[in-house]
């Protein structure tokens, strides 16, 4: 692939998401949605546009668009290097998980006994 095929392609991927915020924002407006910012605490009720089938449609569409434009910028090591981090910070999160599991059912345990 040539470098202006390239350029084409983040051009292309780019007004897919320019679009795709162009819908949610006419739809979240229509039909007089707030749609869900990063500085407000999650709630079901927060997350509704969600539920739309046009805000759902453009979604999938940016996230996808999002994805090929991260796959075709950042440099293949990079990728895997931040893959493999994010797969260690998630053995790492489930690991706590389950010390603090066994650590719980140890302190129960101790109780249980100490009743008998």
């Amino acid at each position: 692939m040539s470098n202006s095929d390239s350029i084409s392609l983040l051009r292309t991927l780019s007004r897919i998401i320019s679009d795709g915020v162009d819908k949610i924002d006419k739809t979240c407006i229509e039909l007089q949605l707030q749609f869900p910012s990063l500085d407000e605490p999650f709630t079901p009720a927060s997350h509704a546009p969600h539920l739309n089938p046009q805000i759902n449609e453009a979604v999938s569409a940016i996230v996808a668009a999002t994805a090929q434009i991260t796959a075709i910028v950042q440099p293949a090591p990079v990728s895997l290097l931040v893959s493999a981090l994010q797969v260690r910070i998630l053995l790492t999160c489930a690991r706590s998980i389950i010390l603090l599991a066994l650590a719980c059912s140890l302190v129960f345990l101790q109780q249980f006994v100490l009743l008998l």
